[in-house]
């Protein structure tokens, strides 16, 4: 072996896009990149494998279907040491800006054409940056408004107390208050009430807006 022999960069993706994937990988291989796309299982599970394979790279989607939601991914795929690159069709910025905060190096679109996407690959196992620090910084920033604001507006739901919280996740699942009552063996003026107590805590007046804010919140 000579002395200057540099091994191939390793590169993982964790997306459940098929015909991206095989395409993807096909043409990172063509270019010298030694590419695995490990089977999505339960998330410890890819950890370990992601963790055997020591890539230098990680392309990462955000929406990865029964494993949930790729941003929960970023931090310990950078904890691994590897770099993680967001190759993803999702255009919600807030998403894009919590996963660079979280730690990762880039963001590519997925409907890139296959050469711009391999592209940015090498670029990155190259050491280089596939956006400037201004936009990262808008994304980043648009992301910890969001989450300051979500944090705001669940803080009176924070407030709810066990039965009203109860009361409150089944109108989000979209029960009546009749199926509420029946399904808890109560009155529907014992509901009523406890819906009364929901809509006075929340400052809001009706379900519709106790619904709509609980949503804005991400409050389960």
């Amino acid at each position: 072996m000579s002395d200057d022999w540099v091994p191939p960069t390793r590169v993982v993706m964790i997306d459940d896009h098929p015909l991206l994937t095989h395409a993807l990988a096909f043409a990172l291989r063509s270019r010298g990149v030694a590419c695995t796309v490990p089977r999505l299982s339960e998330r410890e599970q890819l950890l370990a494998e992601v963790r055997e394979l020591r890539p230098d790279v990680a392309l990462l989607d955000l929406d990865l279907g029964s494993l949930g939601d790729g941003v929960e991914l970023v931090a310990p795929l950078v904890d691994l040491g590897a770099t993680v690159v967001v190759v993803s069709a999702t255009r919600e910025e807030e998403k894009v800006g919590t996963a660079l905060a979280r730690g990762a190096a880039g963001f590519i679109a997925k409907e890139r054409p296959l050469d711009e996407l391999v592209d940015g690959v090498l670029t990155v196992a190259r050491g280089g940056s596939l956006m400037t620090g201004e936009q990262r910084d808008r994304l980043v920033a648009v992301a910890r408004s969001a989450s300051r604001l979500r944090q705001e507006t669940r803080a009176p739901l924070e407030d709810l107390s066990t039965r009203e919280a109860h009361v409150l996740r089944a109108l989000l699942a979209g029960s009546s208050v009749r199926e509420i009552a029946a399904a808890e063996h109560v009155a529907e003026a014992t509901v009523r009430s406890q819906v009364r107590a929901i809509l006075r805590k929340l400052d809001v007046s009706s379900q519709r807006e106790a619904v709509a804010l609980a949503a804005r919140a991400s409050w389960t």
